[in-house]
């Protein structure tokens, strides 16, 4: 039940609506969400009749698979097509051969489990509505009046024992009568967006209890079990429903079960949550500690006014000129919100996280091109890199069909990931070029792998996991390039994601080059760093050597090494991959090696601009932090919160409002990855790092007069705080106070870039100066503090 007089409620982590969502098709766009990393809620939080979607990340349908054919003996005919410049001819082989051959791959779509119905008999319209979703334990509620009776509902989803709890509390006088019921999940955007739901379904109760059940494609069952439990008054159990009259409180505790059978789990649910004797809020406590630690890693504290005004009232404000501060703060901590409740536990996030509404998605999967792996990065400097684990476990899973890929569709060594990957598999999900063309997906993904180890210094891992995926990765690599002109690397067929051309494959694009570059240097460096592979380390250096820079042309970075194909009117661009993901450009280069970057980077918001999405802007936002475009960065920000934020502030790539930007799409789905990306984006503002150096405040104006971060990591394992007040006096000489307090993992040298703002160092553990606005020499010792105080 919510308290929000209670201490231990912090205001910044509420979230507060002062509106239901609409009725029409998009009202389960702006229902509000919770999940606890395996099973998903979705709450509409309506005051009468009300209902709640109930999810599992394990359970879809409409997929398909088969055996991935062997047609690497095509990949000949492949290359000369694209040396012909028969490039349309090129992109369309490798999905001929492979359908003539019976391979039908088809991505499953989530599917909705099932809802949670209930409806309470109110003696006057609902007055003073306000629905709440409480970050700190992933707790929705919805309070409103009912005459001089006060009404709350609020659910959360367990992570101790993977339960949904739900709970109709009063005060004032008034008693509870309430109709509850488990049933198929709405099937009004059916008409919309034709889809066929489940057809085979039973709902039964008995006593206290209700069954709800039906059965996938894949022949299985799945569903749920409700014990409703009321204090005070009666319960009757009839036609499917059970019926409260006058009760002082009503219970629902739910669970659930995927691919199984309906008569074992019934039986066996019911014995448990027949024996369950904890409340609402005993549960809830249990809950909260497991949540909050892996939420509460790291924190943003702006000082912000208004923390406690409603969502739709800041988004006003957004429209009309700058994010206000306490908007800054609830989107950083929404996107780790959302990242903890539907990640982490099982399998790879997909765009609408736990919270699919529809039968059937257009949208089931972040594709690999770097917008999954930019999304994760975010736990990396967030500090929450254990939720990064279960991904690499998912490529374990998959990993023999990842070695399939390499052999049969390059006859290559090693991995070859599909930026578009089949359900539960790592062969190719689709016939899309980009999932059969581009192949960078395993070198960006190894990144990710040994970001982990430079975020974590975890040398077990580095060695254990890191570096044999690595190995793999290269291995394709190595048989992939081929010699060409110059004793450089020439990469045919080449994809180049977002770029010109969907259905076009050309030859060496700067992203393939830019992603092996960064792979063979990590694996150079972390062999170095383990002792191991001494022999393939000197094999590693002549490729590297092979693999050609980005090239410039007309004060921008090529698309292509080997063709003129080139178009700005794109999301972004792979040529970008140097300063984002791959970061080997960052805030430490040389201004006339970093122009050409900023060059065309700027492009993309102009050219680009109409085809963004709420995920490529962040990815913008997060590049211009980056390179030191501040404020282009910012009108990134605030181009995502005035025209693709729902009013339940999640993400989507619709042009929703018909500002221009996104899609155009009545049946819009959100995307939970602009979030995610708005978190780093964000976090990019106050701290970015390279292999030896730091950043501080890119993008944030010097006016705020207080704050606090604390948590924020930097490569090397960096714990970074920082606390501000420019209004504190230690006495009536001395200006406000910077502090900024560094802690490592272990002993290590850094530099410190800072802001114009910050001039004069007022006490540090050893002298320091400031050249330029870099501190050279920065002397950090194993898991001690280092605290630099300035003057403001």
């Amino acid at each position: 039940m919510l308290n929000l007089n209670s201490k231990n409620t912090d205001i910044k982590n509420i979230l507060k609506f002062e509106k239901p969502p609409l009725t029409n098709y998009s009202k389960w766009r702006e229902a509000l969400p919770a999940g606890n990393g395996l099973i998903g809620a979705y709450a509409l939080g309506n005051a009468g009749k009300d209902t709640v979607m109930i999810t599992h990340s394990r359970l879809s349908w409409q997929g398909n698979i088969s055996v991935l054919p062997d047609i690497s003996t095509a990949l000949k005919d492949l290359k000369k097509l694209v040396k012909d410049g028969k490039y349309e001819d090129a992109g369309a082989l490798y999905p001929k051969l492979l359908q003539n051959k019976g391979y039908r791959p088809q991505t499953s779509t989530p599917l909705p489990l099932c809802d949670l119905k209930t409806s309470i008999e109110l003696s006057e319209p609902a007055a003073d509505y306000a629905r709440y979703l409480n970050m700190d334990n992933g707790e929705i509620s919805v309070l409103f009046k009912d005459g001089k009776t006060t009404v709350d509902k609020s659910l959360f989803v367990s992570r101790t024992n993977d339960m949904l709890l739900y709970e109709i509390n009063k005060s004032g006088g008034g008693k509870i009568n309430a109709v509850v019921s488990l049933s198929l999940h709405d099937t009004s955007s059916v008409k919309l967006n034709p889809a066929k739901v489940p057809d085979i379904f039973e709902i039964k109760t008995e006593n206290q209890f209700i069954f709800f059940a039906a059965k996938s494609d894949n022949g299985k069952d799945f569903g749920a079990v409700a014990k409703v439990v009321n204090v005070g008054g009666t319960s009757t159990f009839a036609n499917s429903v059970i019926t409260i009259k006058g009760a002082e409180c009503v219970t629902v505790y739910v669970k659930v079960f995927v691919d199984s059978k309906r008569d074992t789990e019934f039986k066996n649910i019911k014995a448990e949550l027949y024996n369950n004797k904890l409340t609402y809020d005993k549960l809830l406590k249990e809950h909260t500690v497991l949540h909050q630690k892996l939420l509460k890693t790291a924190e943003i504290d702006l000082d912000a006014e208004d923390s406690d005004a409603p969502i739709e009232e800041l988004l006003l404000k957004a429209g009309k000129g700058d994010i206000p501060h306490a908007l800054i703060e609830k989107l950083w901590r929404y996107g780790r919100y959302l990242f903890v409740s539907s990640g982490g536990r099982d399998g790879i996030v997909k765009p609408a996280g736990l919270w699919y509404s529809d039968y059937k998605t257009n949208s089931p999967f972040i594709p690999l091109n770097g917008e999954l792996q930019f999304v994760y990065y975010q736990a990396l400097t967030g500090n929450m890199t254990p939720l990064l684990l279960p991904l690499f476990d998912y490529f374990d899973k998959v990993y023999d069909d990842l070695k399939k890929n390499a052999l049969r569709l390059y006859n290559a060594k090693g991995i070859f990931i599909p930026a578009v990957m089949s359900t539960d598999t790592g062969l190719p999900g689709n016939f899309s070029r980009e999932a059969l063309y581009f192949t960078g997906a395993a070198g960006i993904v190894a990144f990710l792998y040994y970001e982990y180890y430079l975020f974590t210094e975890d040398v077990k891992f580095l060695k254990t996991r890191a570096l044999p995926f690595m190995k793999d990765v290269a291995a394709f690599y190595e048989d992939f390039f081929k010699l060409g002109d110059g004793n450089k690397y020439e990469s045919i067929p080449s994809y180049s994601p977002n770029g010109k051309g969907v259905t076009a494959v050309y030859a060496s694009s700067d992203a393939d080059f830019i992603i092996a570059r960064q792979l063979f240097s990590n694996l150079i460096e972390g062999a170095e760093i383990t002792k191991t592979y001494p022999d393939e380390v000197l094999k590693w250096k002549e490729v590297f050597d092979r693999l050609p820079v980005p090239e410039v042309e007309n004060g921008k970075i090529k698309e292509y090494h080997l063709t003129k194909i080139a178009d700005f009117d794109v999301k972004y661009f792979p040529q970008l991959y140097s300063v984002n993901p791959m970061r080997e450009i960052s805030f430490s280069t040389g201004q006339s090696e970093l122009q050409p970057y900023i060059d065309t980077a700027r492009h993309i918001m102009t050219d680009g601009l109409k085809k963004q999405s709420s995920l490529s802007l962040a990815y913008n936002a997060y590049s211009f932090f980056g390179l030191g475009l501040k404020e282009e960065a910012k009108k990134c920000l605030n181009y995502i919160v005035r025209n693709l934020t729902l009013n339940n502030l999640m993400t989507t790539d619709a042009d929703i409002r018909g500002y221009g930007i996104g899609t155009d799409d009545e049946l819009f789905e959100i995307n939970i990855g602009g979030n995610l990306a708005c978190t780093l984006a964000i976090q990019e503002m106050f701290v970015s790092s390279d292999d030896t150096s730091i950043r501080l405040f890119n993008g944030v104006l010097p006016s705020l007069v207080r704050g606090a971060i604390t948590g924020l990591s930097a490569k090397g394992a960096v714990s970074i705080d920082i606390n501000w007040d420019r209004e504190k006096r230690k006495s009536l000489f001395e200006k406000g106070s910077f502090e900024i307090t560094f802690k490592a993992k272990k002993a290590k040298t850094i530099e410190l870039y800072i802001p114009e703002f910050l001039k004069d160092i007022r006490k540090a553990p050893e002298n320091l100066i400031i050249d330029d606005g870099v501190i050279h020499g920065i002397h950090l010792t194993a898991g001690k503090e280092y605290i630099i105080d300035f003057k403001l």
